[in-house]
């Protein structure tokens, strides 16, 4: 399970429809998908980001070789927890 954990906050191209993006959240389901939510790392004309698609995990690619920011640990610490998380998400201005 760790391994998909991993795509968190890397860049990744979907290899059916070549869309990129950044890998924001992972979702394991009833179902036994495992989805990773990607959004692109354009802004829209808004100056918000872009719409993200949720895509299962078998059809992507890590284009990356770090993510650009540090992943928390879910593990131990205040996030592992639940008593912490971001006020804000971060965008690329």
């Amino acid at each position: 399970m760790k391994s998909y954990l991993d795509l968190l906050g890397h860049e990744v191209e979907d290899k059916v429809s070549d869309y990129k993006g950044v890998v924001i959240s992972i979702s394991y389901d009833l179902y036994g998908r495992i989805q990773a939510d990607v959004w692109p790392r354009e802004l829209g004309e808004n100056g918000l980001p872009k719409q993200g698609y949720w895509l299962d995990v078998s059809r992507l690619r890590v284009v990356s070789k770090k993510p650009p920011m540090e992943r928390p640990s879910f593990e131990q610490g205040k996030v592992a927890v639940g008593k912490k998380g971001p006020a804000k998400l971060p965008v690329k201005s």
